[in-house]
């Protein structure tokens, strides 16, 4: 963690930009799978009250009146928070609608991605964000808030949908357009996989992180 640290503090003094931030996805673990067993929403987040998935419960509960069988699977350890979650649900009354599935293992949460249909990510402020990357490797659009990393991460209307913070309705509207249009999700889905094989496998992640260090050296 000192060395990781210690790239940031080179980022912020060199100005050599948001280079550490960004990530890479093991693309041979995360791969799409042709014939999905369950259709669902998915989003994988910490249960906690930054991450805003009260968001995404109060879009089901839109997406209802439409589709009345929607399901979404909300992964994650459980905390305190997680009450609060369980609450809401109650309270918009879409239980039979939403699964919190608890803390999933490596393979199961890989699966996980790769049976859903859309992805979900409601967290207002992230400098990146890992989720709608991992989701794009196996294949599965995302749609998210147009502010923050996610700028960098989906492509709007090509690779999934960046909505206007925060238009709950609007962001609705677009799991329903992509839940009842399949063309268009395979598409979305497809772009989303060459996205990621173009620009956030481990090994560009690592040769950004080398030509920073080189900068340094050179600076030095």
């Amino acid at each position: 963690f000192q060395a990781e640290d210690g790239i940031r503090d080179v980022e912020r003094s060199r100005g050599l930009g948001d280079v550490y931030k960004r990530q890479g996805v093991d693309q041979e673990k995360f791969q799409p799978k042709r014939r999905k067993t369950e259709s669902y929403i998915l989003t994988t987040n910490r249960h906690i009250p930054q991450k805003r998935i009260d968001y995404l419960l109060q879009c089901i509960k839109k997406i209802k009146q439409t589709i009345p069988d929607i399901k979404c699977k909300i992964t994650g350890e459980p905390t305190p928070y997680t009450k609060e979650l369980e609450k809401l649900v109650r309270k918009l009354e879409i239980q039979e609608n939403t699964e919190l599935t608890g803390k999933l293992t490596s393979n199961q949460l890989i699966s996980a991605y790769q049976n859903a249909y859309t992805y979900a990510y409601t967290s207002p402020e992230e400098d990146f964000g890992l989720g709608p990357l991992e989701a794009a490797a196996c294949g599965i659009p995302s749609i998210v808030w147009n502010h923050a990393g996610p700028q960098e991460t989906v492509i709007h209307q090509k690779t999934g949908y960046r909505i206007k913070p925060y238009n709950l309705d609007l962001m609705a509207d677009k799991h329903i357009e992509l839940l009842e249009d399949r063309r268009l999700r395979d598409k979305m889905g497809n772009n989303a996989r060459r996205h990621i094989e173009r620009r956030f496998t481990w090994t560009i992640h690592c040769d950004r992180l080398e030509k920073v260090l080189e900068k340094v050296l050179e600076n030095n």
